[in-house]
């Protein structure tokens, strides 16, 4: 099933809650793997209160199929954005974006300048995250909401005319 596609969103809608006697902030936080590429080129923007996390690869010899770019976006103030987890071997990345993200304060910004040259021993991809640091009043309640989306204008889908799945 080859074609041209629209993009496709996922919405999501996180509401918090303050149920103590003194003002809370919260940070919520949306995490996106940039998957199909060894190279990933992330770029944030903002226009007026929309903030966007864009990803997309570096890999021009990717087959067709495989050529697309993913989007996480949010609205309103107080917005962070990681646009880059740290490059490393093993679980650095994972392990440093937790650190970073369970400690008081602002998010770490990074940015690289050059696409990763050099895929990751285990394969996984370069991943973002989009944030939204929100402060939440005695017995209020807030709403983040964030959209994903995707287009692989020439994606194909496995699983399309097949009667069941193939074995080895």
């Amino acid at each position: 099933m080859n074609g041209t596609r629209r993009c496709r969103p996922a919405l999501f809608a996180f509401d918090v809650e303050n149920d103590t006697d003194g003002a809370i902030d919260y940070t919520v936080a949306c995490t996106l793997g940039n998957y199909g590429c060894d190279s990933g080129v992330h770029v944030f923007s903002r226009d007026g209160a929309q903030s966007a996390l864009h990803f997309t690869s570096a890999d021009l010899d990717r087959p067709p199929a495989q050529r697309g770019d993913l989007a996480i976006t949010t609205e309103g103030e107080g917005v962070e954005h990681v646009d880059y987890h740290v490059r490393g071997q093993w679980f650095d990345s994972l392990s440093r974006y937790w650190r970073e993200f369970a400690k008081p304060g602002l998010l770490t910004e990074r940015r690289y300048d050059q696409p990763r040259t050099t895929a990751q021993m285990w394969r996984q991809p370069e991943h973002g995250t989009l944030a939204r640091r929100i402060r939440v009043a005695p017995g209020e309640r807030a709403r983040v909401r964030f959209a994903i989306t995707w287009n692989y204008p020439l994606g194909a889908v496995y699983w399309f005319d097949r009667a069941q799945p193939r074995r080895s």
